[in-house]
């Protein structure tokens, strides 16, 4: 799809089916956000700039025409462009029924997703995508089983 054909574009989360967590509690340095790893976020901050200074410099300067998303991968020294993307039905942060308790709690939306131990919970409950995942899980499991959580209960 070209950006014309979509009329909002879907946010950091929307490809993401999993509430956004704590990415760096209980994990290596190795399994945390990019951001967060210590001596990357110099390189993803030089990439945002690099991105910038192109548009910027091109000719057909457009928003549209850059990467919706950057992903890259250390350790093969690669990285994913994501193109534009039509929000996710069930996104976690910008679906409709979320921005909706938003506007009508604010706050206290906040507070319950921030401050209680159950709030990524909440999050993937009110979005639907705990349902969703459900479905998944029903309709495509596996004989080597289709496990969501990255807990290994073996």
């Amino acid at each position: 799809k070209t950006s014309t054909s979509i009329s909002r574009v879907g946010c950091y989360y929307c490809n993401d089916v999993v509430a956004p967590l704590n990415s760096t509690q209980n994990r290596t340095i190795d399994q945390q956000c990019t951001v967060t790893r210590p001596g990357l976020a110099p390189i993803a901050s030089g990439l945002a700039v690099e991105l910038m200074v192109s548009m910027l410099q091109g000719s057909n300067f457009s928003s549209s025409s850059a990467p919706h998303q950057i992903r890259g991968n250390v350790s093969s020294f690669s990285i994913l462009k994501m193109e534009e993307s039509e929000p996710f039905v069930h996104c976690t942060a910008c679906s409709d029924i979320i921005l909706n308790d938003f506007a009508s709690r604010g706050n206290d939306l906040i507070n319950k997703v921030c401050c209680s131990s159950s709030g990524t919970d909440y999050l993937e409950e009110l979005s639907g995508l705990s349902a969703f995942k459900a479905k998944v899980d029903d309709a495509y499991l596996d004989e080597d089983g289709l496990d969501w959580d990255d807990d290994d209960d073996e």
